[in-house]
C-alpha cells in the first residue's frame, strides 16, 4: 500500500542509513518520493518518473524510468508482479535489475538507439539491438555473436542469421512460425522454426539411428580443449557408441558447452563445477541474505540416464527425417509449423542462451521463503513438466495460426554451479524453449553433417552409400552481410557506454517536476 507523507520520509530515510553501510549502486542515497511498502520489497517514485524497488537492506533489486505516464500510479512493488509492459506506448524508457550485490543483471534501453543486456551467472553477456533496417544484432561474447535480417529464397520468406566467432562464419535459416505466443508483444522477436541445411538419402538416416555391426570408440579431440577441462565434471562423453544417436548426443552437448565457454569474458577462469559455493558466503543453496536469487553452490552433472533420453529424442528425429527423405519434395519442405511436437510433458530441453528464470515455489517447497528466481547457463538440462492452461491455449486459433501459451514449468535435472539448483521447477517462457530447440535442431543438423564427412574416419564406422543434398542450395541464397564482426563491435563499445551510465542515470539529483 502506498504510506503518507511522514511515513513515506521515515522509510526513505531509514533504507538510505542502510544504505550508507554498502557499496557501489547501493551506497547512493535513494531520493524522496512516493513509497510503497510491500513487505519485502519497498518502491519509491521520484516526481521524475523514476521508480526504484528495494530490499529490505536497502539494496536496489530494480530500476526503471520513462517507462510509465507520468500520471501512471506507482506499480506494486513485488518480483513477482514485474509483468507490467508499458514500455511498447513510449518512445525512450530504461529498465535495469541488479543482483544484490549491486552488480548489473539485465538492462533495457528503449529509443532509437535502444538495446536489451542480459548478464548470465558465469559472466556471459548476450546484447540485442534492434537495428533501422529491421535487422537485429546479438553479441553473445567478446568475439562472437550473430547477424538475424529477412530474406528471400526460392519464393519463400526465410530468417537467415550470419553467425561469427573469433575468425569462424557460418549462417542459418529460419522460417516464420505460422502462430502466435501469447507472450509476444507487437514489438517483441517473432518466433522462429530452424530450417535444415543438410538432407540425406533415407539408407543414411537408417545407418545413424538403427544400430552399428560393433560399439565404437570414436576419438574426440576435445581432451586438449579449454572448455573440455572446464566443464570436466559436468559433462562426461560416453566411452563408446552403438550407434550414431548416441554420438549425436555428446556431440550436441560438447558443441554447447563449448559455445557456452567461447561466451564468458574470462574463457573460464574458474571451474563450472568447482565445489565451492557460488557466491562464497553460505553452503546450502549459495543464497546470500536477502537475496530473492538461489544459486546452486556446485554443478550437477548430467546423468547417464538423461543423456539416453536425449538420444531416444535424436532417434526419433532421425527417424522423422528418414521417413520425410522417402518423398523427394519434403527435401524442399519448411521446418513444421506445430511447436506442440516438442511441448509435451516429459521433453528434454538443452538451455542455449543465459536466462534468469522465476522459481515456481508451489512444486519447490524445499527452498527459502522469499527466494523466487535463479539463473540458468547454456548447458544447463531441463525437464518440462507441465504447461498451464495449454488446451485452451491450443485451442484459441486466430488469422495468426494457434495460440501457444507464455510460460512452461521445468524441472531442472542438471546444472552448472552459480545457476538454479537440481530439483527446483521454474518457469520459463515457451518463446525460450523455441530458441532451445532451434538450436538442438541446429547442433544435430551439424553433427550429422560431422557424422557424415568423417564417417570411416576417427574410429567411425563406414556409412553405406548416400546421397547429400545441401539445402538450401548456397547459390540461392543472397550473400552474407561482409561486417558483421565491425557491426558486434560496435554493439559492444554501445553497450559499455549504456552501462557506465546506468549509474549516473539511477544515482542523479531529481529533476523539478509539476
Amino acid at each position: 500500500m502506498e504510506l503518507d507523507s511522514a511515513e513515506a520520509h521515515s522509510v526513505v530515510r531509514h533504507l538510505n542509513t542502510e544504505r550508507a553501510t554498502l557499496s557501489g549502486i547501493n551506497k547512493a542515497p535513494i531520493p524522496s518520493g512516493r513509497v510503497m511498502n510491500g513487505g519485502n520489497i519497498v518502491t519509491v517514485r521520484t516526481g521524475d518518473g523514476r521508480i526504484y524497488f528495494l530490499r529490505a537492506d536497502g539494496t536496489l533489486v530494480r530500476f526503471q524510468s520513462g517507462m510509465l505516464p507520468p500520471d501512471r500510479a506507482a506499480v506494486s512493488s513485488g518480483p513477482a508482479s514485474a509483468s507490467t509492459r508499458p514500455a511498447a506506448r513510449i518512445s525512450t524508457g530504461t529498465f535495469a535489475t541488479f543482483r544484490h550485490d549491486g552488480t548489473l543483471a539485465s538492462l533495457r534501453v528503449s529509443g532509437p538507439n535502444g538495446l536489451s543486456i542480459q548478464h548470465g551467472a558465469h559472466g556471459e553477456r548476450v546484447i540485442i539491438a534492434h537495428r533501422p533496417d529491421h535487422s537485429t544484432l546479438v553479441s553473445t561474447g567478446p568475439h562472437s555473436g550473430y547477424l538475424e535480417r529477412t530474406i528471400e529464397q526460392n519464393g519463400r520468406t526465410l530468417i537467415q542469421r550470419t553467425y561469427i566467432s573469433g575468425s569462424r562464419s557460418w549462417q542459418r535459416n529460419y522460417a516464420k512460425f505460422n502462430g502466435r505466443f501469447t507472450s509476444m508483444q507487437a514489438n517483441g522477436p517473432a518466433p522462429k522454426l530452424y530450417v535444415p541445411r543438410y538432407h540425406y538419402a533415407p539408407a543414411f538416416y537408417g545407418w545413424a539411428g538403427q544400430g552399428w555391426a560393433y560399439p565404437i570408440n570414436s576419438r574426440w579431440n576435445w581432451a586438449s580443449r579449454h572448455w573440455f577441462v572446464y566443464y570436466g565434471s559436468y559433462f562426461y562423453p560416453w566411452s563408446s557408441y552403438s550407434d550414431g544417436s548416441f554420438w549425436l548426443t555428446d556431440y550436441i552437448l560438447g558443441q554447447t558447452l563449448s559455445d557456452d565457454y567461447d561466451m564468458q569474458p574470462e574463457n573460464g577462469s574458474v571451474p563450472a563445477d568447482a565445489s565451492s559455493d557460488a557466491n562464497g558466503d553460505n553452503a546450502d543453496l549459495g543464497q546470500q541474505s536477502g537475496d530473492e536469487t538461489v544459486y546452486a553452490p556446485f554443478a550437477t552433472a548430467i546423468p547417464s540416464e538423461v543423456k539416453q533420453e536425449i538420444a531416444a529424442e535424436v532417434h526419433q528425429q532421425l527417424m522423422q527425417e528418414s521417413m520425410a527423405s522417402e518423398d523427394s519434395s519434403s527435401a524442399q519442405a519448411e521446418a513444421p509449423d506445430d511447436p506442440a511436437q516438442f511441448l509435451q510433458a516429459g521433453q528434454i530441453f538443452i538451455v542455449s542462451t543465459p536466462l534468469n528464470v522465476r522459481i515456481d515455489a508451489a512444486y519447490s517447497p524445499a527452498l527459502p521463503f522469499g527466494f523466487q528466481q535463479c539463473n540458468l547457463s547454456p548447458g544447463d538440462v531441463l525437464r518440462l513438466t507441465r504447461i498451464p492452461d495449454y488446451p485452451s491455449a491450443m485451442a484459441s486459433n486466430d488469422a495468426t495460426g494457434p495460440a501457444i501459451p507464455s510460460f512452461a514449468s521445468l524441472e531442472v535435472v542438471a546444472s552448472q554451479r552459480g545457476d538454479c539448483p537440481a530439483g527446483v521447477q521454474v518457469g520459463v517462457q515457451t518463446i525460450a524453449l523455441q530458441e532451445m530447440e532451434n538450436n538442438f535442431q541446429a547442433q544435430l543438423d551439424d553433427g550429422l553433417q560431422m557424422l557424415h564427412s568423417q564417417q570411416g574416419k576417427d574410429g567411425l564406422p563406414a556409412e553405406p552409400p548416400s546421397t547429400l543434398v545441401e539445402q538450401p542450395a548456397a547459390t540461392d541464397l543472397p550473400p552474407a552481410t561482409a561486417n558483421v564482426g565491425v557491426l558486434l563491435q560496435g554493439l559492444l563499445a554501445q553497450a559499455n557506454r549504456a552501462e557506465a551510465q546506468i549509474g549516473q542515470t539511477v544515482m542523479s539529483a531529481p529533476t523539478v517536476s509539476n
